[in-house]
């Protein structure tokens, strides 16, 4: 796959993240806590979003269009991470409290979401650093 795969097909996969905005309206019906709403909402939105001018500098050959992929790979591969740690810290901290936290991810078919979600983003992200690390990584 890494092989036949462009690194703009690995990129503009991450348009899905725009799935990020549930995580407003989960917030809006008191179902997730602010804190976390916000910290998974505004990643998977952020990194959804640039996208397209990643995937423009790439298809224009812009200046500096390497950097440009690794920085936005780091914010999306972090945005995760701070998803997971974020729901960590809040499933503790409900069960202490005894509130439903983020309980609503353990029931379908929200649990779709924590169970293939988080692996499946890590995943590609590492396939880009890995793509842009080969030799024959063309185009820069």
């Amino acid at each position: 796959m890494l092989e036949n795969i462009t690194i703009e097909q690995l990129i503009f996969i991450h348009v899905f993240r725009f799935v990020g905005i549930f995580f407003f309206f989960l917030n809006y019906y008191h179902v997730l806590p602010n804190s976390f709403a916000a910290i998974g909402g505004v990643g998977d939105i952020l990194t959804a979003l640039l996208v397209f001018p990643i995937i423009y500098a790439i298809k224009n050959k812009i200046k500096f269009v390497k950097l440009y992929i690794k920085t936005w790979n780091i914010i999306g591969l972090l945005d995760i991470i701070s998803v997971i740690i974020s729901a960590t810290y809040f499933t503790k901290l409900a069960i202490e409290n005894k509130e439903d936290g983020v309980v609503q991810f353990g029931s379908f078919p929200f649990s779709w979401i924590p169970a293939f979600a988080p692996a499946t983003i890590i995943f590609l992200h590492l396939l880009i650093f890995k793509k842009m690390k080969k030799k024959n990584f063309r185009r820069f």
